[in-house]
């Protein structure tokens, strides 16, 4: 590791031949090619460019998932999310709210992640979480039926490719009961 931030370090100074060097000997002593991705997309993510910078944090977040550090990659997210970019934030609420609700157990902060990207308009993130935001409200959040059927026909009539149908199953299944049977004449 030491190589790698040594290599960085030397590039940085413009000095890329040394670096160059570095980084060779650091591949050949066997250091993860990880080690040098995870700086690069840290650094990438923290640089304020208002494209690349979210783009890596999303990046970055689902390599340090990988690895096993979710509270690093909750914090990439939100990173993303604070960035507000127009592409790539909707898409870090929509996996914030996974995160928060499958493995911390979070219901009040998933539901506010997946609410800031079903109100991006984004055409895909945007549907998959109103899609899980009715969802949680119908099972988590005292059962608001009328809430979760809203956001469902709004995935409905996005006609998103993944969860319209499903979201236009859920409101089948919750229809309000009609009263009496319906009758036949004879």
């Amino acid at each position: 590791m030491t190589l790698v931030g040594d290599a960085d370090r030397l590039a940085g100074e413009g000095r890329e031949e040394a670096a160059r060097a570095l980084f060779e000997r650091a591949i050949a002593s066997g250091v993860p090619a990880a080690v040098s991705e995870s700086k690069a997309l840290r650094a990438a993510a923290s640089s304020g460019h208002p494209d690349r910078a979210p783009e890596a944090g999303l990046e970055l977040a689902g390599l340090l998932g990988a690895r096993d550090d979710a509270e690093g990659a909750r914090a990439a997210l939100q990173q993303v999310i604070d960035s507000g970019h127009v592409e790539y934030a909707p898409r870090a609420a929509h996996d914030l709210g996974l995160e928060l609700l499958y493995t911390v157990r979070d219901p009040q902060r998933a539901y506010e992640a997946w609410k800031y990207a079903a109100a991006s308009g984004h055409r895909d993130y945007g549907p998959r979480s109103a899609a899980r935001l009715g969802k949680l409200l119908y099972e988590y959040e005292g059962g608001d039926v009328e809430l979760a059927r809203r956001l469902w026909q709004s995935v409905v009539d996005s006609r998103h490719p993944v969860v319209a149908a499903e979201a236009a199953q859920n409101l089948r299944l919750t229809e309000p009961k009609t009263k009496g049977w319906l009758r036949r004449r004879s």
